[in-house]
């Protein structure tokens, strides 16, 4: 998933913002394999507490990222806010996507799209 966003960083020049969405089991993890083998992409990595979330959707709306790493929970409990985001593309980590997520991650991606 690294490799795919660097290239389209890089030479397909598409700067992004993308949304990629992983387990919390495994944030910690992807929070540090984006900075060892991407260091040069700016990753925000969107968990916590309400608060530390609200804090974090300022730095959102500046644009100043080019990836947002977080959860399908967060995506269900922010989407007002993250749906605002206008995503390059939506990458779903881990290929353990449940189905009760699949409306609400349909209802994200499909609102930027379709406005």
């Amino acid at each position: 998933m690294i490799s795919l966003i660097t290239f389209l960083i890089e030479p397909k020049k598409q700067r992004g913002p993308y949304l990629v969405i992983v387990p919390l089991s495994t944030m910690t993890n992807w929070t540090g394999e984006f900075a060892k083998w991407a260091p040069g992409i700016w990753t925000v990595s969107y968990k916590g507490n309400p608060n530390q979330r609200r804090m974090l959707q300022n730095e959102l709306r500046s644009g100043q990222f080019q990836v947002l790493l977080t959860t399908y929970e967060y995506i269900i409990k922010d989407r007002p806010v993250l749906s605002k985001t206008k995503w390059v593309h939506m990458i779903i980590g881990e290929c353990q996507l449940h189905y009760k997520y699949r409306y609400h991650l349909t209802w994200v991606h499909q609102t930027r799209v379709t406005e």
